[in-house]
């Protein structure tokens, strides 16, 4: 199973279980970097990683304890200068899936 989420052009991340690797990819170079979390629906984040201003490919983060079967979303912003803003979200996908 793996989560995607796009911020406009900017930035990407996902998830994917196989591993329990969160990437994060600013891809455009403008100023901004992208940040990437995972998020279990209880609200507590499990797993983040920033990817700074480069656009020069992507960053991953990777955590072998994240139970099977646990309903997550990855939420995606960009950042600069120490604020984060414009941030998106997928919808709730669940850990452990298998997916042909």
């Amino acid at each position: 199973m793996a989560l995607h989420r796009r911020r406009k052009s900017d930035g990407r991340a996902f998830f994917e279980d196989h591993g329990d690797e969160l990437y994060v990819c600013d891809i455009q170079a403008d100023g901004y970097g992208a940040v990437a979390y995972l998020q279990h629906r209880s609200g507590r984040y499990l797993l983040g990683m920033r990817d700074p201003r480069s656009s020069d490919g992507c960053y991953y983060v990777e955590n072998s304890d994240i139970a099977e079967n646990q309903s997550v979303r990855v939420i995606v912003c960009l950042y600069r200068d120490g604020i984060t803003d414009y941030c998106d979200e997928s919808s709730f996908g669940s850990t452990g899936q298998v997916t042909p």
